[in-house]
């Protein structure tokens, strides 16, 4: 639902309103496929945790939720001309 949401307001934002339809598209496209993989995997892992007792998918999880915020901040920060 997350990721429906920002590809709306990603397409309807000011940045994209004189752009072509094709090229928004695009560009959402090119948004999801960085947020669908940062945001679903993690929490593929969270709901395994639930139905195992490993140990080892309970640590992947963690793992794999810390790295999220660390991947937030490379790609709006780190990798912003702007910042």
């Amino acid at each position: 639902m997350v990721l429906v949401l920002v590809f709306h307001e990603l397409l309807n934002s000011k940045l994209m309103e004189n752009k072509g339809r094709a090229k928004r598209f695009m560009a959402g496209s090119k948004a999801l496929a960085v947020l669908l993989p940062l945001m679903g995997i993690t929490w593929v892992f969270g709901l395994l945790s639930y139905s195992s007792a490993s140990v080892v998918i309970k640590y992947l999880f963690a793992i794999f939720n810390s790295l999220q915020g660390l991947a937030i901040f490379i790609f709006h920060c780190l990798l912003n001309r702007k910042v």
